[in-house]
């Protein structure tokens, strides 16, 4: 809301000759209204598909994999196979406190902010996602334990409630690295105030592609440890899209370049019960990602692709076990006198699409909002995959496709600025509206007009053509 003063629409044009022909269907697939929609994943992203060799300089986890129609997936996870029995993992935490300095002089900090009476790093550090409770499913006890470890237990509840009692993937007690301070250029973010709190949002390049390796490299992290960035009242923003209130990554070390030498991450932000900005309180962003992060630790766990239970024309092909019911219901999780709030995780045989379940009572999800496996993405078989990098850029982000197979899309380059791009017949073709320090174009139709959003220096919203 607050950005949409700085967003600025833009049209232009791309070169559409009347000869151009459709391109071939392994690009795109129509879903027979004549949209089409596009399937396309930059080479960074594939570029970690498979990678789930043995431990060695990261995080403990093992690999697993699937069939479905033929096809097989592979995965991997925190911690050690359910199927050889009872061990327990314990992984180790170092949690970094990060105060954002904008621009503006405003300051959020969750290592000294107050919210519900405490700091948000002491709240989180006192919830679930690191202290034991009682959890019961369906009126099944799975363990006296912490909210991921007991949803964990409850996903391969066929071989806990048989050969591996005594199976437990838990997060160690944490390390508290001192704060560390962020001065926020005013081109990568801004404040607002609603409801007499601070709020912040800030670019998720310039955290993502600049900051964050910045972080890791000055506190140098054990890779075996997981590393979370705690911060307060900040969302995050891509392509004038908002927000993002929680992530996790993984970045290579200086040691090699596949998941044996990874450093494993979360950032995550904390808003309080009753903010007015969004309903994901407390440590509904953090237990969201851990949830992910031990499903997921790598970022390249493939699935076949499945479709969101509450918007059938959206899907994903990533095990992101949250993901699916972040529009959800919020639970309620007491815990020593305080209420914290989080949501449902998808377990594996809703992905695998396993009948019955394998989970606890032959449910698809802790909570039990998923009745049934996920239901596939009905235009798959019509779609190959095809690696797409602007030449010299650090991330490409593919998203508008036409019928004659022109696509658009921004990218970051070294210099962290972000940048538009049209695709066309085989070559690239980049541009900014004048002025512009942020460029995203989101949409190209069959005449070759391209729509999208910039950012510049001005207050007032403008159209270009």
């Amino acid at each position: 809301m607050f950005f949409a003063a700085h967003l600025v629409l833009f049209v232009v044009f791309a070169q559409a000759a009347a000869q151009t022909t459709l391109r071939s269907p392994e690009l795109f697939g129509s879903n027979g209204s004549g949209q089409f929609r596009p399937h396309i994943f930059t080479g960074r992203f594939l570029e970690a598909f498979g990678k789930n060799s043995a431990n060695s300089n990261t995080v403990q986890h093992w690999k697993g994999k699937f069939r479905w129609q033929g096809e097989e997936y592979a995965f991997s996870m925190v911690g050690t196979d359910p199927a050889h029995g009872s061990v327990t993992t314990t992984v180790p935490v170092i949690v970094v406190p990060v105060r954002y300095v904008f621009a503006d002089g405003s300051v959020l900090d969750p290592s000294t902010d107050i919210s519900g009476g405490v700091t948000p790093l002491q709240s989180i550090l006192n919830s679930p996602v690191f202290q034991d409770r009682d959890y019961f499913v369906g009126g099944v006890f799975v363990g006296h334990t912490q909210l991921a470890d007991a949803m964990q237990r409850a996903n391969f509840w066929n071989y806990v409630s048989s050969n591996a009692p005594d199976y437990h993937v838990r997060l160690d007690i944490p390390t508290v690295l001192p704060t560390q301070t962020v001065v926020v250029p005013a081109g990568a973010g801004d404040t607002f105030t609603s409801g007499g709190e601070s709020f912040g949002i800030i670019d998720e390049d310039f955290v993502f592609h600049q900051n964050n390796p910045q972080l890791l490299q000055l506190i140098n992290p054990d890779p075996r440890a997981l590393v979370i960035l705690v911060t307060h009242n900040i969302g995050l923003v891509s392509g004038g899209l908002c927000c993002a209130l929680g992530l996790h990554f993984s970045i290579e070390n200086a040691q090699g370049n596949s998941i044996n030498n990874q450093i494993t991450y979360i950032w995550s932000s904390y808003f309080a019960t009753g903010n007015p900005v969004t309903r994901a309180t407390d440590i509904v962003p953090l237990s969201h990602e851990v949830a992910e992060w031990m499903n997921d630790p790598s970022n390249s766990n493939f699935v076949p692709p499945w479709v969101y239970p509450r918007n059938p024309f959206q899907y994903q092909i990533n095990l992101e076990v949250e993901d699916p019911l972040v529009s959800g219901s919020i639970f309620n999780l007491l815990l020593n006198g305080q209420t914290y709030h989080v949501q449902d995780m998808a377990f594996l045989p809703w992905f695998t699409r396993t009948a019955p379940s394998t989970s606890v009572n032959g449910q698809y999800s802790f909570f039990n909002q998923l009745r049934g496996y996920s239901e596939p993405f009905s235009d798959q078989s019509d779609y190959s995959f095809t690696q797409i990098d602007v030449p010299g850029a650090i991330s490409t982000r593919p998203r508008g496709i036409n019928r004659y197979g022109q696509i658009v899309g921004n990218f970051t380059d070294t210099a962290m600025a972000r940048h538009g791009f049209l695709l066309s017949d085989g070559s690239f073709s980049t541009f900014d509206p004048p002025g512009a320090f942020s460029t995203t174009p989101t949409q190209i139709n069959d005449a070759g007009q391209i729509v999208g959003f910039f950012r510049d220096s001005s207050p007032f919203s403008r159209i270009r053509t």
